[in-house]
């Protein structure tokens, strides 16, 4: 964990091309990663914008949920979910998440294809196109 700390801590220094690659990947990789602000990108199109989120994701957390609620609050044509039982693939469930739930089958929750499908008629109702 030392060595991987150290590795990130470069990667956000902007001192990529110094360090080995992190969990397989080449460091320049999370670096460039490191430096998207999708949510601030967001903020700035004129689209409906539709963030769903599940509240068991590990790899997406509440508090990245927190910066696209931030960024896109007061916009009319941004609709934002917590969807709270779900994970990552969208797939109910009960207590933390792990890699391992992503080995078992599952379904997304219909509430999301209900959520998707209401977003994409709002969309079209209102005569712009759906981001």
């Amino acid at each position: 964990m030392a060595k991987l700390k150290e590795r990130l801590a470069a990667v956000r220094a902007g001192k990529a091309a110094e360090t080995e690659p992190i969990l397989g990947v080449p460091a320049v990789y999370w670096e460039r990663l490191h430096k998207l602000d999708p949510a601030g990108t967001a903020a700035q199109l004129k689209l409906p914008i539709l963030v769903l989120q599940g509240g068991r994701d590990y790899q997406v957390t509440r508090k990245d949920f927190a910066v696209w609620e931030e960024r896109l609050q007061g916009r009319d044509n941004a609709r934002l979910k917590l969807l709270e039982n779900l994970n990552h693939l969208f797939v109910a469930g009960e207590g933390r998440s792990t890699p391992a739930e992503y080995q078992q089958a599952g379904h997304v929750d219909a509430a999301v294809i209900a959520l998707i499908a209401d977003w994409i008629g709002r969309s079209n109702a209102a005569g712009q196109a759906p981001s």
